[in-house]
């Protein structure tokens, strides 16, 4: 018996059970059979066959592209040139405005009051600065109201210094702007223990600003109220890099004409500044 168990352990191993290859590998890019097939006739080999590479799927490049470049978007924002500026102070942060100069603020807005009513043909800026109507016309602009209405208070044209100085008394034109941005439901006021503030309750309107300035920067004859926009923005100190607008823009800005006929209103604006503003 202990032979025999001896022997059985001394005796060969039997050989191993042959592996058996396929002759080729599978191809991945092989499709399922054609025609309708009994239902599980189909091997899961075939169908991990059938399943195409990555390689071969096509490529969208949409979504490269919004990642690497710029896509344009319509915009859907205001065209008045004082909401521009307005929304553009709060461009980084919808509830802390970038410049805090209340008086440098307004009486930039009241320069672009002023701007939307030349450009509307409802005043008339003379080549020495002097401001007057241009007709006994009337708007229902919100904004553009109370300035015409306070331009035809007076029979006769009367400097830009001196009424850029008028819209800067207790915020006067940054109060019109601001009514006309809750007309337009993207603003209200509250009330704190301090008193009453105007806040932003549109966070898209903080960008209008950036997508005004590309769609009308990449043009190639960029219109005047985009320039009128841009060098109003200046006087704020809010450039590219605030508003994260893209440096190729800002330089076509930059080297576009001025409308001459709105050269007096800005040089009364930066006469101005230079008295009522604290320097930035």
């Amino acid at each position: 018996m202990a032979s025999a168990d001896l022997n059985a352990v001394t005796a060969p191993l039997p050989p191993p059970r042959a592996l058996h290859y396929p002759s080729a590998i599978p191809d991945h890019h092989a499709r399922l059979p054609q025609g309708p097939q009994p239902h599980g006739s189909v091997q899961p080999q075939a169908r991990r066959a059938a399943i195409r590479h990555p390689a071969d799927l096509p490529v969208d490049p949409a979504p490269y592209e919004s990642i690497f470049r710029y896509t344009p978007r319509p915009y859907h924002g205001s065209e008045k040139l004082a909401d521009l500026v307005l929304t553009a102070n709060f461009a980084q942060d919808m509830h802390h405005p970038l410049v805090q100069d209340r008086a440098r603020i307004a009486c930039v807005l009241g320069a672009m009051l002023l701007a939307e009513l030349r450009m509307a043909g409802l005043i008339k800026v003379g080549p020495d600065g002097w401001i007057g109507p241009a007709r006994p016309a009337d708007t229902d602009d919100c904004a553009l109201a109370p300035v015409l209405e306070d331009l035809h208070t007076f029979r006769s044209a009367e400097p830009a210094r001196k009424w850029l100085q008028y819209f800067t008394l207790d915020d006067r034109a940054t109060t019109f702007v601001w009514k006309r941005l809750e007309h337009d439901d993207v603003a209200r006021t509250e009330r704190t223990w301090r008193g009453r503030r105007h806040v932003l309750t549109e966070v898209r309107a903080t960008g209008w600003t950036r997508r005004y300035l590309e769609i009308h920067g990449a043009a190639s004859d960029v219109p005047a109220p985009a320039v009128v926009l841009w060098h109003g923005l200046q006087q704020l100190r809010l450039d590219a890099r605030a508003l994260d607008l893209q440096p190729e823009i800002a330089r076509r800005l930059d080297s576009a004409e001025f409308p001459a006929a709105l050269d007096p209103l800005f040089d009364a604006l930066a006469d101005v500044l230079a008295r009522v503003a604290t320097p930035l």
